[in-house]
């Protein structure tokens, strides 16, 4: 199962699923201490796993979907990128009933507990203080060696591991010898045929009625499936990360051309503009001619305006600084300014002259004129509502127009980068930013933007202010 830093289930394998139970509440998002019986170390296991420790062999009960409550022993690994950094959390479960219910049922057979160990890819052992052992079956299977021909003690034991990991496992059992739980020790161990395992050993000491250590015991399991997985996971985590950096870097690229092409466009078309300004001056018996220079200009600009709005949000390079004004006062002043994109479309502002806003003025105007220049392509000429109403400490504005309507299945999409609505709309010429870089100014401002319209009977848009907070007596 992999977990994100905050403890939530990012994937989970079957494994997991069957542990769990196929109807548990678990889900992809969902925090994995939901799962969890008695939740009380899982805070301190958890930071101390996205602070880059190991933790193996840690016991709890999780409940299945079922409702029952089984007990687990868990390994929670930190996943590190390629700058040791921790991007993420393996956590390992193992299902211990079959263990705890052996335990508690002495009278249960040999063949039980053996078809258990090999079911789970476990051996049990345990050593006295003189080095003699003893191991089950399951033992010998994850060590590669034959009963038969294999004598157990403790140096025989040590002597299958590999020399780069003897140390730490040595280690462990001779803390365990002297009464102590060590941490459980991931080693490798190598077969007679040649091939090297991954093990998880955990170990304990065995004492008698009088506290008196007699030998220790521990449990083993083959755990190079999961080793396997953690390398893969880790390359498929270097990939991810490359993959990431190189979209990144287009995304800079495409940004910056952009910026670029928008910026050189704009110098040719204020050419043509002024010239057909001076054309109109110059032959007004030809202002037929000139009428469709100037209103494609017009909206080559405001085109090209839009590109440059797109890339300035997307570049984190937009400041806000929000200041206190009257919201009437400043739409009237939208509204005149956006006279030429409007065109002949009348606007009607239904607002109250006492209600004033919190806001950056720029992003303001940003938001209105293309909530304006949307409705006024679509309007057909008729009139543009722009209201406001204050609830809870919010200020709601709407723009609103008579045009033909959105239907439902286009409206969850208005205002998504480069979308356009199909049909009617088609004819409209556009980026199909504009709605976009309303939605971003708006949310740079904690505010948000939605739209309601029943297909046939207009449009009406709709976005959030804060107001300002009066000052505490």
């Amino acid at each position: 199962m992999r977990l994100d830093l905050d403890g939530r289930v990012v994937a989970w394998n079957r494994a997991a699923a069957r542990i769990l139970g196929s109807r548990s509440k678990l889900a992809s998002g969902a925090p994995f201490i939901d799962a969890i019986v008695d939740r009380d170390g899982w805070p301190v296991l958890l930071a101390r796993a996205i602070n880059g420790e190991r933790t193996e062999g840690f016991h709890i009960e999780v409940q299945q979907g079922n409702g029952r409550n089984i007990p687990v022993v868990i390994a929670l690994v930190p996943l590190r990128d390629e700058r040791d950094r921790t991007v993420g959390l393996s956590l390992v479960l193992r299902d211990l009933s079959e263990q705890v219910f052996a335990q508690q049922t002495l009278a249960e057979s040999e063949r039980r507990v053996t078809r258990a160990e090999a079911l789970a890819l476990t051996g049990s052992f345990v050593v006295d203080v003189h080095g003699s052992a003893q191991w089950s079956a399951g033992m010998y299977r994850i060590h590669g060696t034959d009963p038969a021909q294999f004598t157990v003690t403790l140096a025989d034991h040590l002597g299958l591991v590999l020399e780069q990991d003897r140390g730490r496992v040595s280690k462990a059992l001779e803390h365990a010898m002297s009464g102590e739980v060590p941490p459980g020790v991931d080693h490798r161990v190598r077969h007679t045929d040649g091939t090297v395992t991954w093990v998880f050993m955990a170990v304990e000491p065995r004492l008698d009625a009088r506290g008196q250590i007699l030998g220790v015991s521990g449990v083993c399991q083959d755990i190079t499936a999961r080793m396997a997985s953690e390398t893969a996971l880790h390359d498929a985590l270097r990939r991810e990360q490359a993959v990431s950096d190189e979209l990144r870097r287009v995304d800079a690229l495409k940004d910056e051309f952009l910026a670029t092409v928008s910026h050189e466009l704009r110098t040719p078309l204020t050419s043509i503009a002024g010239f057909a300004a001076l054309l109109r001056q110059a032959a007004p018996e030809r202002a037929d001619l000139v009428e469709p220079i100037e209103r494609n200009a017009g909206e080559m600009h405001r085109l090209i305006q839009h590109l440059l709005d797109q890339a300035r949000l997307e570049s984190g390079r937009v400041i806000l600084e929000p200041t206190q004004f009257v919201l009437a006062d400043a739409v009237r002043s939208v509204v005149a300014n956006t006279a030429t994109l409007l065109g002949q479309t009348t606007v009607f502002v239904d607002i109250a002259p006492d209600i004033t806003v919190v806001m950056d003025v720029d992003g303001f105007g940003h938001i209105l004129r293309n909530l304006l220049g949307n409705a006024a392509k679509h309007a057909g000429g008729a009139t543009i509502v722009v209201s406001a109403q204050v609830t809870d400490g919010t200020v709601i504005v709407s723009v609103a127009d008579e045009g033909p309507g959105i239907a439902p299945e286009h409206q969850e999409h208005l205002f998504d980068p480069f979308f356009q609505v199909p049909g009617e709309y088609r004819s409209v010429r556009g980026t199909g930013l504009g709605l976009a870089i309303v939605r971003r100014y708006v949310e740079l401002q904690g505010g948000k933007v939605w739209c309601e319209s029943t297909f046939g009977s207009g449009a009406t848009f709709y976005f959030t202010i804060p107001t300002p907070q009066s000052d505490s007596p």
